[in-house]
């Protein structure tokens, strides 16, 4: 149970920092 919500945590928190590099990613070509 622990191990299940800490892995589903890391995912979210996964595709958050996908998210964001993404968007930075993408600022940063538009910019250039």
């Amino acid at each position: 149970m622990h191990v299940n919500s800490y892995n589903s945590d890391r995912n979210s928190l996964n595709s958050v920092i996908r998210f964001y590099v993404s968007r930075f990613y993408m600022c940063g070509r538009f910019r250039s």
